[in-house]
């Protein structure tokens, strides 16, 4: 990730000028000033995914199937496919406005992989076979905070 290392340096340089102070040195309060702005920056990224994704959904249908997604178990390689997310959405369905399972929520999956809904979710393997991931796992975290916001999580027992 070299362009982190270029921000780090980027905002504790910048921190550092802005104090005016004599120190020609960076200190550890610079570095972590811009730890806070780069955190800053990247939440922005994720919320503007997100809206971009969920914008124009009135049935609250993208919203849903992303939390639903978000809540998904896993492989090894961090996807899922379209049964999983049936599965999650069964043990989840008392939660949710949504009552019983649309056949267009596979629709709706794929269209979360598509940039008119901000590519959040990418799409490997052949058709009837499609494995979903999320392309960036802050997002994935994102959206599972949302959830918890709404007392949407799955049971453990």
């Amino acid at each position: 990730m070299p362009q982190y290392t270029h921000l780090f340096c980027k905002y504790s340089i910048k921190h550092k000028i802005e104090a005016q102070n004599s120190d020609s040195l960076v200190r550890l309060a610079d570095f972590q000033y811009s730890i806070k702005i780069i955190n800053e920056e990247f939440q922005e990224t994720v919320k503007r995914t997100y809206q971009k994704a969920t914008i124009d959904d009135r049935q609250n249908i993208y919203e849903e199937l992303l939390m639903i997604c978000a809540l998904t178990p896993t492989d090894d390689y961090n996807s899922f496919t379209h049964t999983d997310v049936i599965k999650t959405f069964e043990q989840l369905k008392q939660k949710l406005k949504q009552r019983k399972i649309k056949k267009t929520y596979l629709d709706f999956l794929h269209q979360l992989s598509d940039s008119k809904r901000g590519s959040i979710l990418k799409k490997r393997g052949n058709q009837r076979q499609y494995r979903f991931e999320f392309r960036n796992p802050i997002l994935k975290m994102f959206i599972k905070l949302k959830a918890e916001e709404k007392n949407i999580s799955l049971e453990t027992t």
